[in-house]
């Protein structure tokens, strides 16, 4: 996926390209230990997981990292019957980043 548009630093992260690079990494790194799936939704992007032991502490980890970096991004973490989820909002022109980062990680490699 290098050089897709996806992958690219985004405009409304603070982040410099080398963090933005680890980020990317460390989110294809939790999604490949939790079996998430990715899905692009209407209003941003959302990651599934079937509940596991230390899941849910690494999702709050993550959404308080991106809090920090990604301001205008709303993170929430949900979980019901054997499902949890962390839906991403985006506004206006962070939507199209967003949902095409999930599509990119649904992808299989």
């Amino acid at each position: 996926m290098a050089g897709d548009a996806a992958e690219e630093k985004w405009a409304f992260c603070t982040l410099g390209r080398g963090a933005f690079a680890e980020r990317m990494a460390e989110i294809r790194i939790l999604v490949g230990r939790f079996g998430g799936e990715a899905r692009a939704m209407s209003d941003g992007a959302e990651l599934s997981f079937t509940p596991s032991e230390g899941l849910e502490p690494a999702l709050t980890s993550l959404v308080e990292k991106e809090r920090q970096c990604c301001s205008t991004l709303r993170l929430s973490i949900e979980a019901d019957q054997g499902s949890v989820r962390l839906r991403v909002i985006a506004d206006g022109d962070d939507r199209p980043t967003i949902q095409a980062f999930a599509r990119a990680l649904a992808t299989p490699k």
